[in-house]
């Protein structure tokens, strides 16, 4: 079996839609951290695997930075027999991943720990140990400053490190060059049992080829949006998030200034009437973008951006009033999810890297579409969105 724990719910997503390229059906577990340990004993304690099942666990950890759940999880594969591990983090390297893997090797001794992030489909590699997007030094980029202090260098073993001390899981750390996807599949093959992966999907693609022999590419089919109500929240700050809101024809927009926010959120009768007003527009236009004004984020902001989206998400469910809701932004997507109470999604289409389709069974007839923030959406998608 083959358990794949994800630092963020979009990042679980990307990895069920590769899983879903070469036709396996993965299990897909969006839980809190709280209730994962419960989940999993509950479902997988005394299985009989199939040799070819996939486990996909979506956390928050990127942002909650809460490793409870990590213990959990790695106390529960220390007890099976022939389980692999693959641990899902950003292309980026957002996020405190080194205190990812130490929680778990605290737990799981490993030999080596590979890190095979970025994704030179994107123009994002590693060249003489430093990160490069489209060629600039990350330092160089805007992603510099998006995050902490660790982006003050593109050394990569930096960025992994910063914050923490020399360790024996430092010495351990394989931080190999990536220029092409090439470079994957040969660092994939150098993984030995006792060995950890940790990377973005392209280093599981190659990896998961390496876990199940003869894989092939399937097609799967995905839920069409024509006559359909349709609401996309973007909840993300990037460049390719902003370009979209701006210039995106396929969408009748609703952009929220952000001295309204506080505002919603504190006066239950105004967030009301404003739920109103959207529903209002999706009724009548079929198609709805809601976004927040394009300016610089402040911080502390994203949360309760977050809020936001998640609420107006619960009160347009509860009215049963959405046929597909796309979401972009992993901490966007797991608040709205988890203020919805949704805790199941059934993965059913991928339509490009990233970008992968769910059926929720709590909701009758209810489709979502899960994106990370810095990728981008493929045009066609909405084609037939009318």
């Amino acid at each position: 079996m083959l358990i794949i724990l994800a630092d963020d719910l979009t990042g679980a997503a990307e990895i069920a839609g590769v899983c879903l390229r070469y036709g396996l059906q993965p299990h897909f577990e969006f839980e809190r951290a709280a209730k994962i340990k419960y989940a999993i004993s509950a479902k997988y304690e005394t299985p009989d695997f199939e040799k070819n099942e996939v486990l996909i666990i979506a956390t928050n950890i990127r942002t909650t930075a809460d490793y409870s759940a990590i213990s959990a999880i790695s106390e529960f594969i220390a007890k099976q027999v022939d389980i692999q591990l693959f641990v899902k983090i950003d292309s980026l390297i957002r996020g405190d991943i080194l205190s990812i893997i130490q929680a778990i090797t605290q737990i799981i001794p490993k030999d080596k720990i590979f890190i095979l992030p970025a994704n030179p489909e994107t123009g994002r590699v590693i060249s003489n140990g430093d990160y490069c997007i489209n060629g600039v030094k990350i330092e160089n980029t805007p992603f510099a400053n998006e995050f902490n202090l660790s982006r003050r260098t593109s050394n990569v073993r930096e960025i992994i490190t910063f914050g923490h001390s020399a360790s024996s899981v430092c010495e351990k750390l394989v931080l190999p060059d990536l220029l092409s996807n090439d470079d994957y599949f040969t660092n994939a093959n150098l993984l030995s049992k006792n060995d950890l992966a940790v990377g973005g999907s392209v280093f599981f693609e190659a990896y998961l080829r390496t876990i199940f022999q003869n894989l092939k590419q399937v097609e799967t089919s995905k839920s069409q949006l024509y006559n359909k109500k349709v609401l996309m929240l973007c909840g993300s700050y990037s460049s390719q998030s902003r370009d979209f809101v701006v210039n995106t024809t396929d969408f009748y927009k609703q952009i929220i200034p952000h001295a309204d926010i506080a505002l919603l959120l504190n006066d239950k009768e105004k967030m009301q009437i404003f739920t109103d007003e959207i529903a209002e527009k999706i009724k009548k236009n079929n198609r709805l973008l809601v976004a927040i004004e394009q300016r610089e984020q402040h911080f502390g902001s994203a949360t309760t951006i977050e809020k936001l989206f998640a609420t107006i998400c619960k009160n347009l469910l509860a009215r049963q009033f959405i046929d597909h809701l796309f979401i972009e932004g992993g901490s966007t997507a797991y608040a709205c999810l988890a203020e919805c109470e949704i805790d199941t999604l059934l993965p059913e289409y991928e339509h490009s890297r990233g970008v992968v389709q769910f059926r929720v069974p709590q909701y009758r007839d209810l489709h979502i579409t899960l994106k990370p923030g810095s990728y981008r959406w493929d045009v066609n998608l909405f084609a037939d969105a009318g």
